[in-house]
């Protein structure tokens, strides 16, 4: 798997791999068919002005009480190899802009925030697969 390094955990976009995947999208926003900025992507969707929704799950039921007609594929793949087929991302980003005024404190507080988003989130994905299969009962939730 030419984007993934051996521990599997830190991905490396700077290859042919990836920049050709990225270029796909880059390739649809430039024809006009993704969002921009300040536009809403769902509405877009459910009103047959957006081709791709790339969302989780959890926005599937919302998509089904819209009147369209959809379906499911995969994302452009950061692997090379069909047998692994994989993507790469995260609904976990954060960021801390630059405050002058922002104490050390308040810093450390949101760093800690920021970690235990992180250490918990494997928590968070099953309950939320749960709910959208409805498999509470297997999932022990």
């Amino acid at each position: 798997m030419e984007s993934l390094p051996k521990n599997g955990k830190d991905p490396t976009l700077d290859n042919k791999t990836a920049r050709k995947a990225i270029g796909i999208y880059d390739k649809l926003h430039k024809a006009g068919v993704t969002s921009t900025d300040g536009q809403d992507p769902m509405q877009l969707f459910l009103t047959n002005k957006e081709i791709f929704h790339p969302e989780g799950i959890w926005m599937n039921n919302q998509i089904k009480e819209g009147n369209i007609h959809y379906g499911v594929t995969n994302a452009p793949q950061i692997s090379s190899d069909p047998d692994k087929m994989v993507n790469w991302s995260s609904s976990h980003q954060f960021v801390l802009l630059k405050q002058p005024n922002r104490s050390k404190a308040k810093t450390k507080a949101a760093l800690k925030f920021i970690n235990w988003v992180r250490t918990n989130s494997l928590t968070w994905a099953q309950w939320s697969e749960s709910c959208f299969f409805g498999n509470h009962e297997k999932q022990g939730i």
